[in-house]
């Protein structure tokens, strides 16, 4: 997790995981970052620059969902609405 987010801390004694949002240029795209103060985050699909502000709205909630395909993909869902679980 620590290569695909940068900054994240996982504590295993209480199952939790920390990751840093990441921050995001508007409007611009993974790759078409040009050479100097820019570059590709791996997980964010965005490009980043210093001093950015963080990401919101609609671009927040996708990072959050591939975030967490990433953690929990392949996982079966447990709890009462999973097949098999009590209702």
């Amino acid at each position: 997790m620590q290569r695909l987010y940068p900054g994240t801390i996982l504590k295993p004694t209480v199952a939790t995981m920390l990751v840093p949002v990441p921050k995001a240029v508007p409007g611009t795209r993974a790759g078409s970052a040009s050479a100097g103060s820019q570059r590709t985050r791996a997980g964010t699909g965005q490009t980043i620059s210093l001093g950015a502000p963080p990401l919101r709205d609609t671009d927040l909630l996708s990072w959050c969902e591939e975030l967490i395909e990433t953690v929990l993909g392949g996982m079966n869902p447990a709890g009462p609405e999973a097949p098999g679980g009590s209702a």
